[in-house]
């Protein structure tokens, strides 16, 4: 990484896997990266979003999105909560997924 690491998270281990597919590294240049976990694809980065300020916290959480759904079942998603240093809270999604 060409910034200093302020936080990292990884996101939760879905059913029959044995690993997180997403990491995603706050860093000091105020932007967030989401890199893959992937055997096929490791540590390849995903996605940048640059912040407004540094990034402090970070977690990646699997919800529903809002009762939509699709034809193989209910729609969810992973979002990735980011906590600023200047007490901002953004939400954004990372992957799409339905049950």
């Amino acid at each position: 990484m060409s910034s200093d690491v302020q936080c990292m998270a990884l996101g939760t281990v879905p059913a029959g896997e044995q690993r997180s597919r997403f990491l995603a590294i706050g860093l000091s240049d105020n932007t967030v990266r989401v890199i893959s976990l992937d055997p096929q694809d490791c540590l390849q980065p995903l996605s940048m979003q640059a912040l407004p300020a540094t990034p402090e916290s970070l977690c990646i959480v699997e919800m529903a999105m809002g009762g939509l759904e699709s034809e193989s079942g209910r729609l969810g998603g992973l979002f990735l909560n980011i906590g600023l240093s200047v007490c901002f809270f953004i939400v954004l999604l990372v992957f799409k997924v339905s049950r």
